[in-house]
Parts: C-alpha cells; structure tokens; sequence
C-alpha cells in the first residue's frame, strides 16, 4: 500500500504555492488532499489552469493521459 504524499511532495507535484490554493482549486477538504496517494485524475485540468501550466496534466498523470503532444512544454516560473 502506497502512502499518502506529504505536503511538500503534494505542492511540487500540482505546481501551486500552498495547501490552501490546492482546496480551493480543487474544492476538496484539506483532509482529502492530504490522503492523496497521487494528483487524481478528476483534478489534473483544473490544477493545469490554475499553475498556468507550470505542471501539465501529462506531466500530474501521464498514466491516464499518456505523453505531452509534441511542442508542449510546461512553463517555467517568471524571475
């Protein structure tokens, strides 16, 4: 049985600033997102939206939507 991720693990894989932005993004409870054994599937567009595509879905789940089209790159954070 796979564990839960921990916060930090969590705030990488979406791309988000906090928890807090997690829940809102998503509309689960905080409790719900610290049971994630991985970013679930219902989630990854809305959490693509709101990262600005700093994480993709292919990216959060490449299990369920396979390899990024070719000439789509995440974007990377402005300096």
């Amino acid at each position: 049985m796979n564990p839960s991720m921990t916060p930090e693990q969590i705030l990488e894989a979406t791309g988000l600033p906090t928890i807090r932005e997690v829940v809102r993004v998503t509309g689960v409870t905080a409790q719900a997102v610290y049971k994630w054994r991985r970013i679930p599937s219902e989630h990854c567009l809305a959490i693509e939206a709101a990262n600005e595509g700093r994480r993709t879905r292919y990216q959060m789940r490449p299990d369920v939507y396979g390899r990024a089209p070719r000439g789509t790159k995440p974007r990377k954070k402005a300096a």
